[in-house]
């Protein structure tokens, strides 16, 4: 399932290593917490001065100054995130930043 496309059903997969040093796999459906993209990407095509149907899962990106600082506004403002720059730039296309918006979201 596409979480671009706002679905209110998608799977999750938690890997974590507890203080015992214990694995813990988490596989699960998670319902109505799934992040409606649309209107991030349509403010972010608005930066790129793009079609926003022309940003698909694989679109690449190019990170120059005002889009690195735009997207960040735009992850703070439409869904209260903090990516930091690091993070941001390991983005090679708009699937890998939505991605990564995602796991930051499950992990607050």
């Amino acid at each position: 399932m596409s979480v671009i496309r706002g679905q209110d059903v998608w799977q999750s997969c938690k890997i974590e290593l507890r203080a015992d040093f214990s694995w813990v796999i988490t596989i699960g459906l998670h319902k109505g917490i799934a992040m409606d993209f649309s209107s991030f990407l349509q403010d972010l095509a608005a930066v790129m001065e793009i079609d926003v149907a022309e940003l698909g899962d694989s679109y690449e990106l190019v990170w120059e100054s005002i889009l690195t600082v735009s997207t960040i506004t735009l992850l703070s403002r439409h869904f209260d995130l903090t990516l930091d720059v690091e993070d941001l730039l390991r983005c090679k296309t708009i699937g890998d930043l939505c991605r990564i918006a995602s796991a930051k979201r499950m992990a607050a």
